[in-house]
């Protein structure tokens, strides 16, 4: 009885560069299909509540990567551990940092349906959204010199694992094609 119900458990894990869409598409999954939904900039917002300068261009400091990274290990195990379906969703800008969410996935043995997503993004694009995302005050401080600073450092998902999509030209056709791969595996 405890795989089938862990069958039917999911965990999604989208990473991807700021303004890749990576919110856009987990909030459109969730709102099909009520998982719970972990992204890096919320938690990041929650733990300095006050103190996150909106206004400043700014990357995640080695603290608050701890902090963020670390809590959202915490939430995914609990959430999977109560029977819920998880997204995950942050720039997790190399292997070292996507390692958890990958070993909680591959600790269930085969019995937690697992899907990860690579968004990417012409540069040109992400910075106008990063320039929209600014105006219309958005929970995560990158501007267009934290995107670049990011951009160098990001190293790119393995192809073995994770589904690549490009979001240049908007979510809808990607939302699609995810909504319908969680459909086929449920």
């Amino acid at each position: 009885m405890v795989l089938w119900v862990m069958n039917n458990i999911f965990l999604i894990f989208i990473v991807g560069l700021p303004c890749s869409g990576k919110t856009t598409v987990a909030q459109e999954i969730v709102s099909r299909y009520g998982f719970v939904h972990f992204a890096t900039e919320s938690v990041r917002a929650e733990y300095l509540a006050e103190n996150l300068d909106m206004t400043e261009d700014c990357d995640f400091t080695p603290e608050q990567h701890a902090y963020v990274y670390g809590e959202i290990e915490k939430r995914v195990k609990c959430a999977i551990a109560d029977g819920k379906s998880v997204i995950v969703e942050g720039v997790y800008r190399n292997e070292s940092q996507r390692a958890p969410i990958i070993e909680i996935s591959d600790g269930y043995g085969g019995n937690l349906k697992s899907l990860f997503y690579y968004l990417t993004c012409d540069s040109d694009e992400a910075e106008r959204r990063l320039i929209l995302r600014k105006q219309n005050g958005t929970k995560a401080p990158a501007g267009v010199n934290g995107y670049r600073k990011i951009k160098r450092e990001f190293v790119a998902p393995p192809q073995s694992r994770y589904t690549r999509y490009d979001t240049t030209n908007g979510t809808k056709s990607v939302v699609k094609e995810i909504i319908d791969a969680i459909g086929r595996c449920m």
